[in-house]
């Protein structure tokens, strides 16, 4: 029983579908067998072991399952085991984009401070995925680490993006939609895996791409176009964000065409106030929506 709630008497309690000495019985009181426990760890291994539980929410559900104690118990002996298995996911999913590809979804989500988007690609995000893997902004005197936080989520969120932090081959092989290998992170290969990759930045695409190119100096106008393909090609969505005034913003979203190395308008969304976590969620939703990613409700 929680401290400091009431207990009534049995005869004070009329029963409907349930039993009154049940629930206020004290799971502490209860004895737990190693059958069970057996049971629900191999249940949280598999689970886990197959993307379908992110490992470190099983302690709630321990917890919910037993007490905080008894579950607090278990998770300290568990744990590892439950890491293990995340970590052989993991691997086993990098193994199979390695053999069989990937499909990777890269937004760029430009405009003017205070238009909304960080906030956007956030509400994007958790539309698509309960978790998302935050990339640390580079500084000075700071490794930029693409991978460094990644633990296995779904959708990631890189703000503040120059173009600048990756080489040119670097982000070719990053940002690939189709092609799949690990990033270097911290002198050691790491895997990152999202399915969706949302870039943030106050630079307009044009000068982002332009950091992009390669270094060295490309005389020949054919071979310009190519390489500015190559980069135009993994972001192949593009959300122009342009502000209308008291809080308004206009999300136009374009789309690359890799036939005819262009961008063309798909449609635009307004939320008619971008300090409202509602008005932003319908904004986000309806975005995706015209891009075909989510489905059209009835």
């Amino acid at each position: 029983m929680d401290d400091g709630k009431h207990q009534y008497n049995i005869d004070e309690v009329q029963n409907i579908n349930c039993d009154y000495l049940e629930l206020i019985k004290n799971k502490s009181d209860r004895t737990i067998s190693q059958k069970e426990v057996d049971e629900i760890v191999m249940g949280l291994s598999i689970d886990i072991g197959n993307g379908k539980l992110y490992w470190l929410k099983a302690r709630e559900l321990l917890i919910d399952k037993f007490d905080e104690i008894e579950g607090i118990k278990l998770w300290n002996k568990y744990s590892r085991i439950f890491e293990k298995n995340f970590k052989e996911y993991i691997q086993n999913k990098a193994e199979d984009y390695k053999l069989k590809g990937r499909n990777l979804t890269t937004f760029f989500i430009w405009g003017d401070s205070e238009v909304g988007k960080t906030w956007l690609a956030k509400c994007m995000c958790l539309l698509l995925s309960d978790r998302i893997h935050m990339v640390p902004a580079s500084g000075k005197n700071k490794t930029f680490d693409i991978a460094g936080l990644y633990d296995g989520e779904k959708a990631s969120l890189w703000n503040e993006v120059s173009g600048l932090e990756l080489s040119n081959k670097e982000f070719l092989d990053r940002f690939d939609p189709k092609t799949y290998s690990p990033s270097n992170s911290r002198g050691k290969d790491k895997h990152c895996l999202s399915d969706y990759f949302f870039l943030t930045s106050t630079d307009a695409l044009e000068t982002v791409v332009n950091n992009l190119m390669p270094n060295e100096q490309i005389e020949e106008f054919e071979i310009k176009r190519i390489k500015r393909h190559e980069i135009n090609r993994r972001l192949p969505i593009e959300i122009k964000c342009i502000n209308l005034g008291y809080k308004q913003t206009e999300f136009v979203i374009r789309l690359y065409d890799p036939k005819n190395r262009d961008r063309f308008t798909l449609g635009s969304v307004i939320c008619k106030n971008i300090e409202s976590e509602n008005q932003m969620k319908k904004a986000a939703k309806e975005i995706l929506t015209i891009l075909g990613i989510l489905e059209k409700e009835d």
